[in-house]
């Protein structure tokens, strides 16, 4: 054996010993924090349980696998799946990517006893997070693929082709305003209704996209649902909507606005909007008689007067102030349909 060969097997040794190091020594301080966040969260009285964690990845991997990862939060709330993928880097050991293996339920309890447990399952979902030193969740992304829900009512299916959820935790060095809670952005692509909800519209919402900025005081979590959004309302808690768009049937709007709860609990705010599609929808909307024949006219034909031809797909566009005041949906100035309160117990 020549001596230039010897030092390259030695030199190959020494490196894959080195990565072999690094890699156990890496998946060793992911496996710790993993423990050290679900202690943590049982101190919380939150339940964190899981059959067993593994090192994965080898060799260019700093990875872990949980098998029956289950979270159950005191709120009644719960999160399990068949098995989750985590992964880090050493240059970033706060932010992870997760990818969900086999089917994972997030279930909650209906608002009301005689309400069915609402719950929302996943064929695939993928997402990444990102942690500070104390553990707790900075910022979480999730995609969804083929995802149903069962809604806390009669327990109604919806389902959805795909979804993407950003939550983050509100931070004042980020730039948010005082009183900030978080930030929530989702992202859902064809959402399919139940027959059972008799959607105006449709069945079949082709988008939903919504960004938005939760202010306010959560007070005590472990309160009742009613408590908890009378803090929030009595503290001066909204939700600023920086953007909306929803593309369902015939309409199709985009705008911005802010909303709270009233003192009967009903949507109280203000979204200024620019839609698309509105004549055929209050077409849809008197023939089934959600609004009355009179507002529809007078609503067509301010769009005809008001409205504009988008270039870019050639439909009128109308931009109208929406408000929910006095259990009353109203565009323009004309109230059309009357908003019920939220089921609360």
């Amino acid at each position: 054996m020549s001596r230039r060969l010897l030092v390259s097997l030695v030199l190959l040794v020494v490196a894959s010993s080195s990565l072999s190091g690094l890699w156990y020594w890496g998946t060793g301080i992911m496996l710790s924090r993993m423990n050290e966040w679900a202690e943590a969260r049982r101190a919380e009285g939150i339940a964190v349980s899981w059959q067993k964690a593994e090192r994965d990845g080898f060799p260019l991997s700093i990875a872990g696998r949980i098998t029956a990862p289950a979270v159950d939060h005191p709120l009644g709330w719960r999160w399990s799946g068949a098995a989750l993928r985590l992964e880090t880097t050493l240059a970033r050991l706060d932010r992870y990517a997760l990818q969900a293996l086999g089917e994972q339920t997030l279930s909650w309890p209906g608002l009301t006893e005689n309400q069915t447990p609402a719950s929302l399952v996943a064929a695939e979902a993928r997402g990444e997070a990102s942690f500070d030193f104390d553990g707790q969740a900075e910022w979480l992304e999730v995609t969804l693929k083929d995802w149903r829900a069962r809604g806390p009512f009669k327990g109604e299916e919806i389902s959805g082709d795909g979804g993407d959820i950003r939550l983050e935790r509100a931070k004042s060095d980020l730039g948010y305003p005082e009183g900030a809670l978080g930030r929530t952005e989702v992202r859902v692509r064809r959402l399919v209704l139940p027959p059972e909800f008799e959607a105006p519209l449709g069945n079949e919402v082709a988008l939903l996209d919504l960004q938005a900025v939760l202010t306010g005081s959560a007070g005590d979590l472990n309160a009742t649902p009613r408590e908890i959004l009378a803090e929030w309302r009595d503290t001066g808690g909204t939700l600023d909507v920086m953007h909306l768009a929803l593309d369902w049937g015939p309409l199709s709007v985009k705008g911005d606005g802010r909303v709270t709860l009233d003192d009967a609990f009903r949507p109280l705010g203000a979204f200024s909007l620019k839609v698309k599609g509105l004549g055929k929808t209050l077409d849809l909307l008197a023939r089934k008689g959600l609004i009355e024949g009179s507002a529809a006219f007078a609503l067509q034909a301010g769009s005809l007067a008001l409205g504009k031809v988008d270039p870019e797909d050639g439909r009128a566009e109308i931009q109208l102030p929406l408000t929910l005041q006095d259990g009353w949906l109203s565009l323009g100035p004309l109230p059309i349909l009357k908003l019920k309160p939220l089921p609360l117990p």
